[in-house]
């Protein structure tokens, strides 16, 4: 009867756990980038604070995102796709192996707008590079940092600006530290502890804002940068509209839980906008307009 009775109440747990739905958050950068255990955080306390899914993170790296939205299209059951404004980009440059931007829906918005910055280990300032001869500069292939990579380029005629081409926007400002490279584009909240340190200085950013953290951010600004700022936020498809909101309320309480969440999104260069289902989808609607008119003149 006790051997009965065990064999009842172990299947009993070994049920309840298969009740629980296991959705994966497909992830398209690399994992140690700064934004990777501010997820893995709301992840955990996802996961502690309800019981009907079970999130993981599931890295897909490569391909400016389009491996990881087109293995949460492909995935059987529901599933979400962390990324960032590169997300619309790469359809644009390469249409053929991307996806479809319609067949995803908005869940929740980490940071609506940062600056992107143009780092550097040996330069100081953007004046410098007008007397260089030859610098290379590193960029993500297919996102936004290629878009400002090539604006640079546009506005160093008499210097051959060399873009070496990554897969990610973290490990060519390890190689910018490192001496192996002289410039590199890439998002503040994964400089921010580099420059901090005065591994790396800040050339410029995009925007016009004043921040915290870079008090002449006005006189570094770059014109003809003013629109291209990044944002991270999680997706899901528009197929499964009903578990995007479900998603949308568990995300939003267990990212309100995680005081580590401060200063990683700080208001004061990422601007953090309430978890609104619905301003979060005319964010994502604002964005699909208006990035094909920022991109025409690099689209061939």
């Amino acid at each position: 009867m006790k051997k009965l009775l065990t064999a009842l109440l172990l299947g009993l747990v070994v049920a309840t756990s298969f009740a629980q739905q296991p959705v994966p958050i497909y992830w398209p950068f690399a994992p140690g980038v700064t934004v990777a255990g501010t997820m893995r955080l709301i992840i955990a306390e996802a996961n502690r604070q309800q019981n009907k899914y079970v999130f993981y993170m599931d890295i897909k790296a490569g391909a400016g995102g389009a491996i990881a939205a087109n293995a949460t299209l492909n995935h059987k059951g529901p599933a979400l796709l962390y990324t960032s404004s590169s997300f619309f980009v790469r359809p644009m440059f390469y249409p053929n192996e991307s996806y479809d931007i319609d067949l995803f829906t908005p869940v929740t918005i980490d940071c609506a707008e940062q600056p992107w910055v143009i780092v550097s280990n040996k330069y100081k300032t953007l004046a410098e590079l007008r007397q260089q001869p030859r610098i290379t500069l590193g960029a993500n292939f297919g996102s936004l940092t290629e878009i400002i990579a090539k604006e640079l380029q546009s506005k160093l005629p008499n210097t051959e600006v060399v873009i070496v081409g990554y897969k990610d926007i973290v490990t060519p400002s390890l190689d910018v530290i490192a001496g192996n490279l002289d410039l590199n584009v890439d998002m503040t909240s994964n400089s921010l502890q580099w420059i901090e340190k005065g591994k790396l200085h800040v050339l410029g950013t995009t925007g016009t804002k004043d921040y915290k953290y870079f008090p002449s951010m006005k006189s570094q600004s770059m014109s003809g940068f003013d629109g291209l700022i990044g944002s991270f936020f999680v997706v899901a498809r528009t197929s499964d509209g009903n578990f995007a909101r479900e998603a949308h309320e568990i995300l939003t309480k267990a990212s309100q839980n995680v005081p580590e969440l401060v200063p990683m999104f700080d208001s004061d260069y990422c601007v953090h906008p309430d978890y609104d289902y619905k301003k979060t989808a005319d964010h994502y609607a604002r964005w699909n307009k208006y990035w094909p008119v920022t991109l025409k003149k690099y689209i061939k």
